[in-house]
């Protein structure tokens, strides 16, 4: 297929990152739409200009997520693909330029050519976060936060996946967001391609890659384990007295840490007294307000939304 690389092995595809190219995972750091502690800016700069300081990381979350991934494609194919298309899932990347991005899936035609992609994501929470099945999304359109139809990183990565393969030369219509919680609630996004959109994406990250990549320009570091490591393990060994900027920010962070402080004993205390009332009831879970409260067998409380 033209404008895809393929790859034997998850190894290779890991290895064939470029500093000329940009996936769909780091088009999201480098636009800081992350959660905190996946990365933003700095995590790009840091792979191609302090290596030494990028650890590889494959938690439990992304282990589960590409075991599912299979079951989710499998009911994808049964349920939602049309009969005169098929589905390709190999590991690859799609050269669209600057972008090279890897869907999880390529809806082709008969002439091999890339007719639509399917992203997908197995969240273990957040059910509410996103859209429900069939829904549409015609063009973005400078929506607001409340009208996003699933967390704005992954809006992007399926963004970006459309982008590069219309310049890789297909004619890509539009992309499904495949969101698995599991047999029982499994939504089908469509993102309708978006070219206005895409193109304005396009440029935002190509300004993002040629200073951060390109130039070399180191951004704060992020709230990433990597970023973390690397602020921690710097050798520090003299007392230094803090300019005007610099107290200013120490007073911050004192004023933030007392806070913190009182509110970790406040809420040990509340955690204390809940398992208490828990333990008199006989129960696991407590209900209240469109809430739910889970005691797990180590005594660790989580706080979800009640599916309706």
């Amino acid at each position: 297929m033209h404008g895809v690389t393929t790859y034997p092995d998850r190894e290779s595809w890991l290895a064939d990152v470029r500093p000329d190219g940009i996936g769909a995972t780091d088009a999201c750091r480098l636009l800081g739409l992350y959660p905190a502690s996946w990365g933003g800016p700095w995590s790009v700069w840091a792979r191609y200009h302090r290596p030494e300081a990028i650890r590889a990381q494959e938690g439990a979350h992304l282990r589960a997520g590409l075991y599912w991934e299979g079951a989710a494609l499998a009911w994808y194919a049964q349920h939602r693909l049309d009969a005169d298309v098929g589905l390709m899932s190999p590991l690859c990347r799609i050269e669209g330029g600057l972008l090279r991005p890897s869907p999880d899936g390529m809806v082709v035609d008969a002439e091999g050519q890339i007719v639509g992609l399917v992203e997908v994501k197995c969240p273990r929470a957040g059910w509410h976060a996103y859209a429900g099945d069939g829904h549409v999304v015609e063009s973005w359109n400078g929506r607001a936060v409340a009208d996003y139809p699933a967390p704005l990183h992954y809006c992007v990565q399926v963004y970006a996946q459309l982008a590069a393969a219309r310049a890789a030369g297909h004619p890509v219509g539009w992309a499904d967001l495949l969101v698995f919680f599991g047999p029982q609630d499994v939504r089908c996004i469509r993102f309708v391609a978006d070219e206005a959109h895409e193109d304005q994406l396009v440029e935002r990250l190509a300004a993002q890659h040629a200073q951060i990549v390109v130039e070399g320009v180191e951004p704060p570091p992020d709230l990433s384990q990597n970023a973390w490591r690397a602020l921690v393990e710097r050798p520090r060994d003299v007392d230094h007295e803090a300019d005007d900027d610099l107290a200013g920010v120490l007073r911050q962070y004192a004023a933030v840490a007392a806070v913190y402080r009182d509110a970790g004993a406040q809420r040990d205390r509340l955690r204390r007294d809940l398992l208490a009332r828990a333990n008199d009831l006989g129960a696991r879970r407590l209900v209240w307000d469109g809430q739910r409260l889970t005691i797990s067998t180590r005594g660790s409380l989580t706080i979800r939304e009640v599916k309706t």
